[in-house]
């Protein structure tokens, strides 16, 4: 099991994941990963290569780490947890669009997506009009309910976040007792995977390091290692603060070069992030996606970025 270091993140993979990809999508993804490589200020895209969806905004979670646990997080300067959610009408139009300008990834996260059952769905039609690179990102407590959807639907990656490695640390972070619960269904997941002698998706569990958990950081790495594709084990420095406080300057960050996301508001963001909730570019329902990304607004956000000059971004700066 090969051990990579970049920016905080340890990576375990058996073998060069990109490239056994790049094999089965075939020349396509190996220029959308390229591009996606590339983007940035001095190599401008005409197009996103990817799109965040947020199918509900809702969580069946209260982690003392993010925005969502409102208590935690009482001074937030955005509405959270609506329980809005994307209606039909509006993913109609988002396939609509991703087809028309041939985009090659999406990922289903920000509130949790496996609390609308729509999600797996979504991948497959992404994936038959054309889409290449899918990721779901879960905490993992209904994944028993979707086990033949996930399959069906041709989902690339498959992420759960996990960060604990006993009932107790997880209950202290997470809110709840079920620990075990979210263990059990990504070992079903990967049992399947097996069965079905299938490459996809790619597993990757991950563990934020927090004064609460970091004692637990070699097992929980141990146990995962050998099971799944990639061990994500990020350090709390290299995460995002929404505590506030002084920050590192001249943050760089390639997101609004390569990337849009859709809330469950409508609201078009050039990320994924909380805090892109205060850099709205339009709303889907009367915006193309392509307007957005050529966009005057878009195009400020990119500039005051590589300028410094925006303080929503500072809630990311160390990551």
């Amino acid at each position: 099991m090969e051990k990579i270091m970049s920016g905080g993140v340890i990576r375990n993979q058996a073998d060069d994941l990109e490239e056994r990809l790049a094999e089965t999508f075939g020349k396509r993804y190996r220029e959308y990963r390229e591009s996606w490589t590339k983007a940035g200020p001095d190599h401008l895209l005409t197009a996103p290569l990817h799109v965040d969806l947020e199918l509900v905004d809702s969580c069946n979670e209260s982690c003392v780490f993010c925005p969502r646990n409102t208590e935690e997080h009482p001074d937030l300067p955005y509405t959270i947890n609506t329980k809005a959610k994307l209606s039909d009408t509006i993913l109609e139009k988002f396939f609509r669009e991703a087809k028309e300008m041939a985009l090659p990834s999406i990922n289903i996260s920000i509130g949790e997506p496996l609390l609308d059952n729509r999600c797996f769905p979504v991948i497959k039609e992404f994936h038959a009009i054309g889409g290449m690179d899918s990721r779901v990102i879960t905490n993992g407590l209904l994944l028993h309910k979707y086990v033949d959807e996930i399959f069906d639907s041709g989902l690339v990656h498959l992420f759960t976040s996990i960060d604990a490695f006993s009932k107790e640390t997880y209950l202290a972070l997470r809110g709840n007792g079920l620990y075990q619960k979210v263990v059990d269904n990504v070992l079903l997941i990967l049992k399947e995977k097996q069965r079905r002698k299938s490459l996809l998706p790619i597993m990757r569990v991950s563990f934020v390091e927090m004064d609460g958990n970091k004692h637990e950081e070699k097992d929980f790495l141990a146990f995962w290692q050998e099971r799944v594709e990639i061990v994500d084990m990020h350090l709390r420095k290299h995460f995002q603060d929404f505590t506030g406080g002084k920050k590192p300057k001249q943050f760089n960050c390639n997101d609004p070069f390569r990337r849009l996301a859709i809330f469950a508001n409508r609201d078009i963001l050039p990320c994924c992030t909380f805090y892109g909730k205060m850099l709205k570019l339009g709303n889907f329902e009367t915006m193309s996606l392509a307007e957005a990304w050529a966009g005057d607004k878009m195009i400020k956000v990119r500039d005051d970025l590589l300028h410094d000059r925006n303080p929503m971004c500072l809630a990311c700066q160390g990551c």
